[in-house]
């Protein structure tokens, strides 16, 4: 009967054990409420060396340039694609089917001659 006993403490004091060990543990409390926040306005992910562009009807997308500016990476909310500089023209971007067009101030995305992303700016903290 005694050994029956010893065998059921024998888990409230491994607990007991584990959660003293935790205590020695030093956590950011805001770090931890940060990943676990529901609200994630405020929590945009920039990919690394990229550019962040906020556009009319607040979209947003990352631009990273690639090869001394000969090609660019586009990163949108469910995609990412690589075009190639334009020829003819040193401000556009193009794989055939998606063009992007940089001009002064002023972005903008086009595939199969539909706007995607217009009047789009350079957010000037986005440079990571």
């Amino acid at each position: 009967m005694k050994l029956l006993s010893l065998n059921k403490a024998q888990p409230f004091f491994l607990s007991l054990f584990l959660l003293n060990g935790c205590s020695s543990f030093n956590l950011d409390k805001e770090k931890i409420t940060d990943i676990f926040s529901l609200d994630d306005e405020d929590q945009i992910l920039s990919p690394k060396n990229s550019i962040q562009f906020t556009c009319d009807q607040n979209q947003i997308f990352f631009l990273r340039y690639l090869e001394d500016k000969n090609a660019v990476w586009i990163i949108l909310d469910n995609r990412e694609f690589r075009l190639e500089k334009d020829l003819v023209d040193d401000n556009k971007y193009s794989n055939g089917k998606t063009v992007v067009e940089i001009s002064q101030g002023n972005v903008s995305i086009t595939s199969n001659a539909k706007s995607l992303y217009k009047q789009c700016k350079e957010n000037p903290s986005s440079k990571i």
